[in-house]
């Protein structure tokens, strides 16, 4: 845990005075914002590569090894060095939700997260995310703005360099909104989109956007987006 110390320092400028000193701590909690990788271990099942977007006391924890694939999007406080969440867990290619997971543990910032997790599936294990270098290589529209295609090309996204976003997919499914920098140092873009002719999943949400790397520096693009009925929708897209 980090401290802040203050020291004071009383004297008295008098005869044969003396003099006093004190001192006091000021706690200050630590700070699990931004982006995070490191590997979640299954109980009696395998050690898989995880992700994480912490802000704002929303967490986003996406899991993409193989088969074991899936998005836990939650909720979570922080305590001293302490960490407390609860999160919904979805299948990454239905969007279903699986089961809700309670994880605890320590953080330093900008260091390192670890701790446990257990799931109503009857799932269990640990967890350790170390503060992704991603972090510092800044945020602007230039930077984000393609056009970008998902994975099997089943959808598409449009941003231009004023932060206009466009999608559609192959099932008629389109949103339109914006995309705004709200720190150029860090690797972290705010959405706000409105979905149509998406059936249940038409409405007004809101998330956040980073870039990332797979063949290529900022070559993906990750974004999360939720609204009041807790639907959270994911996408990691490539340069077209």
């Amino acid at each position: 845990m980090r401290h802040l110390g203050f020291l004071g320092i009383f004297l008295i400028l008098s005869g044969c005075g003396g003099g006093g000193s004190g001192s006091s701590w000021v706690s200050i909690p630590e700070d699990a914002t931004g982006l995070w990788a490191g590997h979640l271990a299954v109980a009696g099942g395998g050690v898989y590569h995880m992700a994480g977007l912490f802000i704002e006391g929303n967490l986003y924890l996406f899991t993409t090894d193989g088969l074991y694939t899936d998005l836990r999007a939650g909720t979570y406080a922080i305590s001293g060095d302490r960490l407390e969440a609860e999160t919904i867990d979805y299948d990454l290619f239905t969007g279903l939700p699986l089961s809700t997971s309670a994880f605890s543990g320590h953080v330093e910032t900008q260091v390192n997260l670890s701790g446990s997790y257990v799931s109503t599936s009857g799932e269990y294990g640990t967890f350790s995310l170390d503060y992704s270098p991603e972090n510092y290589r800044g945020a602007s529209l230039i930077s984000m703005s393609s056009n970008w295609v998902s994975k099997f090309s089943v959808a598409t996204v449009s941003i231009d360099t004023l932060g206009n976003f466009s999608s559609s997919n192959i099932t008629g499914c389109a949103a339109y909104g914006t995309v705004r920098v709200p720190d150029p140092s860090t690797n972290l873009y705010r959405l706000t989109l409105t979905m149509t002719s998406c059936g249940m999943l038409d409405g007004v949400y809101t998330g956040y956007a980073f870039l990332t790397d797979d063949v290529a520096y900022n070559d993906t693009l990750v974004y999360i987006v939720r609204n009041a009925t807790n639907t959270v929708i994911f996408d990691m897209m490539s340069r077209s």
